[in-house]
């Protein structure tokens, strides 16, 4: 990863010395082991924006996996309406309906198929323009 640019990113193994974060919206590819005392490491939301506060109108990027494909294919798309989870025992778990391309489906807000606008390169780059900012 581009040290200039961060990403949001989680914990996923443990050494006595290291941490692996997993970058989220990113593939596997790009885990990484660094050291438990980097500065890098810092609480959740003091270096990235929290963009998972979504509002309707807001743009994100969406992840479909293409069975012919390694990665993803990311969408420009954005949130039609945002709805509390139901019988989530998690407070503040929000699920969210995208349209990508007139198509809509729900999503957790928290899916690793999701990513703030820019992030990757959306197959439908065009329909950008049309939509409001995350942030």
């Amino acid at each position: 990863m581009l040290q200039s640019i961060r990403y949001e990113s989680r914990v996923v193994g443990l050494s006595s010395t290291l941490v692996k974060l997993h970058y989220r919206g990113w593939t596997s590819k790009w885990d990484e082991w660094i050291d438990r005392t980097s500065s890098r490491i810092a609480p959740l939301h003091t270096k990235v924006q929290n963009w998972r506060d979504f509002k309707v109108g807001n743009a994100v990027m969406v992840g479909r996996q293409v069975a012919t494909k390694k990665y993803p294919e990311w969408h420009n798309a954005v949130v039609t309406a945002v709805t509390a989870c139901e019988g989530c025992e998690v407070d503040g778990c929000l699920r969210i309906e995208v349209d990508i391309d007139g198509s809509k489906q729900w999503m957790d807000a928290q899916d690793e198929m999701l990513c703030p606008p820019g992030t990757h390169k959306a197959i439908n780059s065009s329909m950008l323009k049309h939509m409001a900012p995350l942030f």
